[in-house]
């Protein structure tokens, strides 16, 4: 079934089932025969002067496919790795013998000093030409023509496949890579945990594909024979059982069957590619058009050169009115209360990132020497991105999901001119301020409870942020699970309880102790983030599965003598009431429901509206406090806490008035010293 929807047999083709793509090509990189073995020497460039085993890979490649560099250089004494700008070797494959030795020509603005050719056509040893068929970064269609031109010279070509046949047919009779690595997860959605490695078998030489893989290793069911107490192995004839080490996950191959019949009750692998290209071109199409009340455009797009070389893959950058950038995570934080999933960052493709965006090596290289990681919320370093946003549609997809999009693009990014910088004329120390409200929230992402007096502690308020709430291990938050506003919470110090209810059923009541469980049969140790949490009493965790209806929830509580709480960033969250007001009124809610969403410690009264955002220190009563940072907000913000429904109106709100900042609302900080005591409702407060 899979050899015959690439449209080959099994004389062909071999199929050998991998955990994934990127098991795929760790395969090839590992067992590629590369040939003669020189002294040391590894370089990288586009077109390096000397000849020898070569790997290449284009500019525009998965970190999957760069990481096969890692292995190969291991296994030749002298290689070369070569990065390649795809239209350069499109260039010569076209213009074979038109450019002489060291002439210079142009492409794409750029001039390249014509030794390319002897790179492509003339080394050393056996090469390996890693090819990206589609970009996952953009959606761009590589030409796969020119595969035959490099196998008729030399190469052999492993193609990752991955990103394009999972939306896109493809014919290996017509293209006849060497070798191809696809995801049975990104066709299907299921199994997880399974791909494939396609080798050929029949080549226009004595020799096939196949010959050029030899396993450096062995295991279970690879070898026909072996002697352990000699250096002698003889690996199994057979390619398929030769690669597929130890035990294979018969029970997903099974279920491909079921993928590939209900791939074709569909109508086959073209009825998707075209369904979602006709969504995706309209989604290119009206994303281009949109402009800003001045007429600057809202929206950059990187790729769609050449429609009839696309996949359907929408990748962009949000603009302001004046030019300049939103951060890819504002956009996300957005996307998510419209109940859109996309991508953000630089989808694992470096190569592609820093092309379409413009990052130099330098560029990248001092991203990271000011905290910048894969993966992070840093999405401007100096103004410019550090990454995009990727929108990929699929078999599941429908024309409303573009009108969605592009309503949330109106509605959050168009049509508001952001607010100016803040003059504040008199500075925040002269100004006597009061605490009006005292929170803390036993459980995290649960209702908090409003007090008259609290203790300081090493880890902030006592009580607060003790527990939490997890499901098969994973931490529950409103973010992910809005139903937690419903959970209320209440201490009762004298016996030492903490009661859970519900704003569903308020007369019912779980009682758990505030102290660390007293089972230790029962308990167990788990690190989040970095924190140690035992289990709590087994009628919370019945109470809570029934209630959240998600499976295996538990209370856990931080251990008793631990120096951190639950808290996200530091000890305490510190709001302005007038900042809440302003926010509140915008939209149309009261300044005490909107206290509930932004969750503070400390509420203070008596301010002017963000002024908060220029301390520096806090003295309450006698106890000293240093401000750590600005809390960047996210979706969590917009979760009504009555009914736990996602409302946008308070992150626009903050958005607009804050306009190219980053989306923050209160400060958080922390106690210095630490000393014990105990603050209240109305303690006083100044600014430093």
């Amino acid at each position: 079934m899979v050899l015959e929807h690439f449209e080959v047999t099994a004389e062909q083709y071999a199929v050998v089932f991998t955990a994934n793509t990127t098991h795929a090509l760790q395969i090839v990189a590992d067992s590629f025969s590369f040939g003669e073995k020189l002294s040391l020497d590894v370089y990288i460039g586009v077109a390096s002067a000397g000849t020898g085993p070569t790997f290449a890979y284009l500019r525009d490649s998965h970190n999957s496919v760069v990481g096969m560099r890692e292995i190969v250089k291991t296994k030749v004494t002298k290689s070369f790795l070569e990065c390649f700008n795809f239209e350069l070797v499109v260039f010569y494959i076209r213009n074979l013998g038109a450019c002489h030795t060291s002439a210079i020509f142009q492409v794409d603005n750029i001039f390249i000093v014509d030794n390319l050719e002897e790179q492509l056509f003339t080394h050393g040893g056996r090469g390996l030409f890693a090819m990206t068929a589609m970009s996952n970064f953009c959606g761009r269609k590589y030409d796969l023509s020119i595969i035959d031109t490099l196998q008729n010279k030399g190469w052999s070509v492993c193609l990752d496949a991955a990103a394009l046949v999972s939306s896109s047919p493809l014919s290996l009779e017509e293209i006849r890579p060497h070798f191809m690595a696809i995801s049975f997860y990104k066709m299907f959605g299921y199994p997880t945990g399974l791909g494939a490695l396609l080798i050929r078998r029949q080549l226009r030489t004595t020799l096939d594909a196949v010959s050029y893989l030899t396993p450096r290793t062995f295991a279970g069911g690879t070898v026909s024979q072996i002697l352990v107490d000699e250096l002698h192995s003889v690996v199994r004839e057979n390619i398929e059982e030769r690669l597929e080490y130890g035990t294979l996950n018969y029970y997903a191959i099974c279920a491909l069957a079921k993928g590939f019949s209900d791939l074709k009750r569909y109508g086959g692998i073209q009825a998707i590619h075209e369904k979602t290209m006709r969504i995706a071109r309209a989604a290119y199409e009206r994303l281009k058009t949109k402009v800003h009340w001045n007429g600057k455009p809202a929206v950059v797009i990187y790729g769609w050169l050449d429609t009839s070389q696309q996949g359907p893959i929408v990748t962009f950058n949000v603009l302001r009115d004046d030019g300049s950038y939103v951060g890819y995570s504002e956009v996300e934080k957005m996307t998510a209360l419209f109940g859109i999933e996309l991508r953000t960052g630089c989808f694992c493709n470096s190569g592609a990132c820093q092309t379409y965006l413009n990052i130099s090596n330098k560029q990248l290289l001092d991203y990271y020497e000011e905290g910048k990681r894969c993966g992070d919320e840093k999405d401007l370093i100096e103004g410019r991105p550090t990454g995009a946003i990727r929108i990929s549609f699929g078999r599941q997809s429908v024309d409303e999901d573009v009108t969605i999009l592009v309503q949330m693009i109106d509605y959050c990014f168009l049509g508001v001119q952001p607010s100016s910088d803040i003059n504040f004329p008199v500075a925040i120390d002269c100004y006597s301020a009061r605490i009006s409200r005292l929170i803390v929230y036993p459980v995290k992402s649960c209702r908090g409870i409003v007090l008259k007096k609290s203790y300081l502690t090493k880890t902030g308020l006592r009580y607060d942020r003790i527990f939490m709430v997890e499901s098969c291990g994973t931490v529950l938050t409103q973010k992910r699970e809005p139903k937690m506003c419903k959970l209320l919470t209440k201490l009762d110090e004298s016996a030492g309880m903490l009661v859970l209810s519900s704003t569903e059923d308020p007369t019912f009541s779980i009682r758990v102790s505030l102290f660390d469980g007293n089972e230790p049969s029962q308990a167990r140790i788990v690190c989040v983030n970095n924190i140690q949490t035992s289990e709590c009493a087994l009628e919370a965790t019945t109470w809570l599965t029934s209630f959240l209806k998600l499976p295996d929830c538990k209370l856990r509580r931080v251990q008793q003598y631990s120096n951190k709480s639950l808290s996200n960033e530091a000890p305490y969250l510190v709001v302005n009431e007038a900042s809440i007001k302003t926010l509140a009124d915008a939209i149309g809610i009261s300044t005490s429901e909107a206290v509930h969403r932004f969750r503070p410690n400390l509420v203070i009264r008596g301010i002017p509206p963000f002024i908060e955002d220029t301390a520096k220190y806090i003295i309450i009563d006698n106890f000293r406090f240093e401000v750590i940072k600005k809390c960047t907000r996210c979706e969590m913000i917009c979760v009504n806490p009555a009914t736990g429904a996602k409302e946008p109106q308070l992150i626009v709100a903050l958005r607009n008035f804050r306009g190219k900042q980053k989306m923050t609302f209160g400060i958080y900080a922390k106690q210095i010293g630490e000393e014990a005591g105990v603050i209240y409702e109305n303690s006083n407060v100044h600014f430093e």
